[in-house]
Parts: C-alpha cells; structure tokens; sequence
C-alpha cells in the first residue's frame, strides 16, 4: 500500500465515529497506531487533559506507554507543550537539546527514541489533549509529515468532539423527553383532581403541590400515584 493510500485510509478510519459500537479508548489506540503506520514511525501515543491531571489515552508501545506516563506526571514534554501552546512542537534530534525537557529527553533517549514530533488535538480555540509521534533516529520528519500529523491530530479531533456534542446532545434530548413524560402526567392528574373534589384545576394543582410538599414528596410522583388509583381525592380534599 502507497503512503497516500495509507494515509487515506487512516483518515476515512478516523472519521467513523457514529458507529453505534463506538470506543472512545479504541478510537485513540486507532490514532496512535495509524500515526506510526502513515508516518513510518516508531511509535505514537495520546495525552488527554482531564479536569487539571494528564492522562495517557493510547500508546502503540509498552516502552513509550512508560514514558508518556512520565510526561503526564512530570507534565514537561513535547504533549505537554503542544497543548499549552496550541500549535505544532518538534525537535529533531533530542541528544542535541536537552535541556528544552530536562526531564523528559533523557528517559526517551534511553528508551531509544531520538526524534519527536506533537500536535494538539484542538478544534478551534477548544483544546483536549495531544499527540506524540516518535521515530528511533534524528532527522526523521519533513514537511509532507507535519502535514499527515496536522491531518491525523485533526481529524481525530474533529470526531472525538463531535462525538462528544452529540452524546451531550442525546443526552438533553432525554432529559427534555423525561421532563415532558412527568408533565404529562402531572397535568393529567392536576384534571382528574379537579373533576373529583369539582374544584377548577389551578386549584387541583395548589393541593397536589401542596401535599407533596408537606410530604416531601416529588411532585411527579404524587401524580403517578393519582393516576394510577393509589390516591383518591379524599387525601386532597380541601378542609
């Protein structure tokens, strides 16, 4: 398979994330393990910001799983950085530099890692986390590759937060259907209140929430139980 070919298809990969099976974990492991296919890399991983703590999403290594712990707890690398910065960081030959991550470079140099490459995973001004993208020797990235890292950190930007505003959304939707099912039924019991004690249903709701209240009751359920026949109208007839 052609690069671009690769590349492509990481990408259409990438896109899916309306499957009714969708993996938030698998997802990010898919990031990383295309990463390293379309960019002839070593290996790739994924920092995700959670609340205030780093935390490792994916890696497509043991060895580098061990070092982006370590960059999430010592919150200094080349994730750490993309993130606050917001745009592309790299360094492409870490033995010449040490001293930009003085903690970092030496763990991933020992673990055989000699060039990196980070992306935000950004949409707009909306930032989640990172990619990291590492070869075994310097030197090892053009701008063809910043090119397919931008694309992949981007795309799976794109789909984790869409799948994230859609799940929020499906989630309003049924909030929304639950409160309109309990108004429901509120109103059908405000009715059958009010056709029992002959009273107008504005009244029919003063004392249906009023014995929930004295209850501590919610009101809703106060309702249910009118309209299913546990509550007759004696229990709210006016003294």
């Amino acid at each position: 398979m052609t690069r671009v070919a690769t590349v492509l298809e990481a990408l259409v990969e990438l896109a899916d994330t309306l499957v009714a099976d969708y993996d938030p974990v698998e997802y990010l492991y898919v990031l990383a393990e295309r990463s390293v296919e379309a960019l002839d890399a070593t290996a790739a991983g994924v920092l995700l910001l959670s609340g205030s703590s780093w935390d490792l999403a994916a890696a497509s290594s043991h060895e580098l799983r061990v070092l982006e712990v370590f960059e999430a707890q010592q919150r200094e690398g080349p994730c750490i950085e993309a993130y606050e910065t917001g745009g592309p960081v790299s360094e492409r030959d870490l033995a010449r530099n040490t001293d930009r991550w003085p903690a970092f470079t030496p763990r991933a140099l020992t673990l055989g890692y000699c060039c990196v490459r980070a992306r935000p995973l950004r949409l707009r001004d909306e930032r989640i986390g990172a990619l990291n993208v590492f070869w075994s020797e310097p030197e090892q990235f053009d701008a063809a590759d910043e090119l397919v890292v931008k694309a992949l950190a981007d795309m799976a930007s794109i789909g984790i937060m869409h799948e994230r505003r859609l799940s929020a959304a499906h989630e309003q939707i049924h909030h929304l259907r639950q409160a309109l099912e309990h108004r429901a039924v509120v109103e059908q019991a405000k009715i059958l209140l009010a056709e029992r004690l002959a009273v107008d249903p504005g009244e029919a709701f003063y004392w249906l929430r009023r014995y929930a209240r004295d209850r501590n009751e919610r009101l809703r359920d106060v309702a249910q139980r009118i309209v299913d026949g546990e509550l007759s109208a004696q229990h709210f007839a006016p003294e």
